[in-house]
């Protein structure tokens, strides 16, 4: 009955392609972060760029075989504190922890660097925006910055990180 129980806990927070946390592990550890709210930490949206492509010239087969390799590369660059998640077919988010804006943007340049590494070859690479949550934000509001950023490097410089600027809030 404990194996039974623990099967069913790793089915429902671990995606069977990658290996990674899934959607669920991510909102979950999400949700444990709240105590540390300001600075100290960010999330990294990351989203393949290119996998449509792979699919469609060779494969789906290949396209995953792909995502399995990019998932493998991402997890090594990370430090062993962070976390990396597949949260949707071609999309990744990794929680970095310990670091500021600096130090995010340099992981968010290897996470760059390794998926370059292993989809070049496809004509695919990985594109990442990054937010560092502020005091009294919400985490949609967080992940609606890391997103924008990523949508900003999609449309102008693929391949790249960019980090969401402050929103310099006013502490209540």
């Amino acid at each position: 009955m404990v194996m039974l129980v623990e099967d069913l806990r790793i089915r429902a927070t671990v995606d069977t392609l990658t290996g990674l946390g899934n959607l669920s592990a991510f909102q979950e550890a999400l949700s444990n972060m709240g105590a540390r709210r300001r600075g100290g930490w960010a999330l990294a949206m990351a989203d393949v760029d290119g996998l449509k492509i792979i699919n469609d010239t060779h494969g789906h087969l290949t396209g995953d075989f792909a995502l399995r390799s990019l998932a493998t590369a991402l997890h090594d660059v990370l430090r062993s504190e962070d976390r990396m998640f597949r949260i949707g077919g071609d999309e990744f988010a990794a929680l970095l922890q310990d670091v500021d804006a600096e130090g995010a943007a340099d992981i968010g340049r290897r996470m760059c660097e390794a998926a370059a590494s292993v989809m070049a070859d496809f004509g695919a690479g990985l594109s990442v925006g990054i937010a560092i949550p502020e005091q009294g934000e919400a985490p949609a509001e967080f992940i609606d910055r890391a997103d924008k950023m990523l949508y900003e490097v999609k449309r102008s410089e693929r391949g790249t990180v960019r980090v969401a600027p402050s929103t310099e809030r006013a502490a209540d």
